[in-house]
C-alpha cells in the first residue's frame, strides 16, 4: 500500500514536470511565428535602407542648386520617417566637407 503511494506520487511528478514541459514548448510554438515575421521586417527595413542609401549617394546634380529642390527629391524617395532622416544623413555625409585650411589661416 505504501508503495502503492508512492508510485502514485512518483507519478503525478513525472506528469507534473511533462505538463510544465508541454507548456514551455506551447509557448515556443507560438513565439515561433512572431520571431519568423520579426526577422523578415527587419531584412525588409535593412533593404529599404540600402536602397535609400544607394538613391541618396547618387542625387543627380539637377536636384543640388536648390534646398528647396534638394529635400524634395530627397523626401520623395524616402516612404518613412526612418528612411527621410537616412536619406539627408547620407547626402550630408557624403556632400559636407570643411576648408580646414582656411580654417586655421582665417582665410
Amino acid at each position: 500500500m505504501i508503495m502503492r503511494r508512492l508510485l502514485s506520487a512518483k507519478r503525478i511528478v513525472k506528469i507534473i514536470r511533462i505538463i510544465k514541459l508541454m507548456k514551455g514548448l506551447t509557448f515556443i510554438l507560438l513565439l515561433l511565428p512572431i520571431l519568423t515575421w520579426a526577422q523578415e521586417e527587419e531584412k525588409e527595413i535593412e533593404r529599404r535602407l540600402r536602397r535609400i542609401t544607394r538613391i541618396s549617394a547618387q542625387i543627380p546634380d539637377q536636384y543640388t542648386y536648390s534646398t528647396y529642390h534638394l529635400a524634395s527629391y530627397l523626401a520623395a524617395e524616402a516612404a518613412t520617417d526612418i528612411e527621410k532622416i537616412r536619406s539627408f544623413y547620407v547626402w550630408l555625409a557624403n556632400n559636407i566637407t570643411y576648408d580646414m585650411v582656411g580654417f586655421e589661416t582665417n582665410d
